[in-house]
């Protein structure tokens, strides 16, 4: 989402309206109304996915909020928010300071998308999506999340428990039914315990 605002406003600034013709006047009107377009179903499809986690839609109409609102859903730990706002802390620095150096430029894209790699992991392990739609969701973030949250096939799993720290997780997804299931194992195993110790007992007090 960020990237379009961006590119769309970087697009308008450059334009030289004074000598553009007609054409091109319509050309640009046209691309600023399609990605506007786009904008508003993002926004929309995050809208339907804070919706699933019964959280507050309005989340999605505010920049940086709306980023740490993707991080509670998918359960990632805070210090993620460093990790994806590192371009963004970058950028500041190259407007404010005019400090600009281009290995950092491009190695700020890089770490943003770890931390948009980790909400992507945990939200493809709620809701149950093979390794491609990671892969897709990596790589166009904000519009696959967007049309997870639009997908009424895409069901949330309540049941799945993610790590905070995503896929840096050596012991990745634990489910709830399997703790449970394991949980009732030991106590069957508690119990068939007892049954043998007093049965042993009530022997021992015939003898």
């Amino acid at each position: 989402m960020y990237l379009i605002i961006k590119f769309l406003w970087s697009f308008l600034s450059k334009l030289n309206i004074d000598n553009a013709n007609g054409s091109t006047l319509l050309f640009v009107g046209l691309f600023s109304i399609l990605l506007i377009y786009i904008l508003y179903l993002i926004i929309k499809g995050y809208m339907k996915l804070y919706k699933k986690f019964n959280k507050p839609t309005f989340i999605a109409f505010i920049p940086i909020i709306n980023t740490i609102g993707l991080m509670n859903i998918s359960g990632v730990g805070f210090y993620w928010f460093f990790v994806i706002m590192f371009r963004f802390f970058y950028e500041l620095l190259d407007y404010y300071l005019v400090i600009h150096i281009d290995f950092l430029s491009f190695a700020s894209i890089v770490i943003s998308y770890f931390g948009y790699a980790a909400i992507s992991y945990n939200l493809a392990k709620k809701f149950h999506k093979d390794e491609s739609w990671l892969f897709g969701a990596i790589i166009l973030s904000s519009i696959v999340w967007a049309l997870l949250g639009s997908d009424e096939k895409s069901v949330l799993d309540t049941n799945v428990v993610v790590s905070k720290k995503s896929y840096l997780d050596k012991n990745k997804t634990v489910n709830n039914t399997q703790v449970t299931n394991s949980n009732s194992s030991n106590i069957s195993v508690v119990n068939n315990t007892q049954v043998m110790n007093n049965n042993i007992e009530t022997l021992d007090e015939s003898n």
